[in-house]
């Protein structure tokens, strides 16, 4: 019987009557929470205002004016009236005798002298000899003006100045014959120095071909010769680079 009573259900009216309960109970607790909440709205206490006192003050009265300067003092001590100084007599200075001075005698002449000599020479001196000697010693040469840095010319100018023909001989480069069989090339390029005379003062390899061509090549091109460069009517020293091409025959 037990079992039974557990396995039935139970009384479905007690839970109704609690879900009633429960709702009427929120309702009223919210309406009070509202209520409370306008009255704390509406019943506001004003705050007193601050009472602030005001003392109006007057302005200070303006200082005293300065008391007035004492008066001059009258100085008890008179005027004294100056009198005009007595006029001074110029005494005329009496003529005095002047006595022109007589000129000294001069000493005569030795015998001995030169033509051409100075008063006062040594005798057995040069004729139209400098009076006092030479003076000094002659002033230094100017010194040399220094060489210009050389111009850096293009390839197109640089072999414009040049004066000689370098395809022929001895101004060819001429390498052996081990070095030209079959059909080869060489292809180098070199910097060269020019003095202001025109003169090749320095050649460079700046790209190499093998040693002995590039032996060949910079000893043909220290044999070339060029045209002075003058600028602003001056010679100047130039460089530039020069490319050389040897091909066997």
């Amino acid at each position: 019987m037990a079992f039974e009573a557990l396995l039935e259900k139970p009384d479905a009216r007690p839970q109704k009557w609690r879900r009633i309960m429960l709702s009427v109970s929120l309702a009223a607790h919210g309406l009070a929470l509202v209520g409370g909440v306008a009255h704390s709205l509406w019943q506001v206490d004003e705050m007193p205002m601050p009472s602030v006192r005001v003392s109006l003050t007057a302005a200070p009265p303006p200082p005293p004016p300065p008391p007035p300067p004492p008066p001059p003092k009258k100085s008890s001590s008179k005027k004294t009236k100056t009198k005009p100084d007595k006029p001074q007599t110029l005494v005329q200075p009496k003529e005095q005798d002047q006595k022109e001075a007589e000129p000294e005698p001069q000493e005569e002449e030795d015998d001995n002298g030169q033509e051409g000599g100075v008063a006062g020479g040594v005798a057995g001196g040069v004729a139209g000899g400098v009076v006092g000697g030479v003076v000094g010693t002659p002033p230094p040469p100017p010194p040399a003006p220094k060489p210009s840095a050389p111009q850096n010319l293009s390839y197109a100018q640089g072999k414009k100045q040049l004066a000689v023909n370098p395809q022929v001989p001895p101004y060819r480069a001429e390498l052996p014959k081990a070095l030209l069989s079959g059909d080869v090339e060489y292809r180098t390029i070199a910097r060269i120095c020019v003095g202001a005379n025109g003169a090749v003062t320095g050649v460079s390899i700046s790209k190499s071909a093998g040693g002995a061509v590039d032996g060949a090549v910079t000893s043909a091109m220290r044999r070339w010769r060029y045209h002075p460069l003058t600028l602003n009517g001056v010679a100047t020293p130039f460089c530039y680079s020069q490319p050389y091409v040897i091909r066997a025959n």
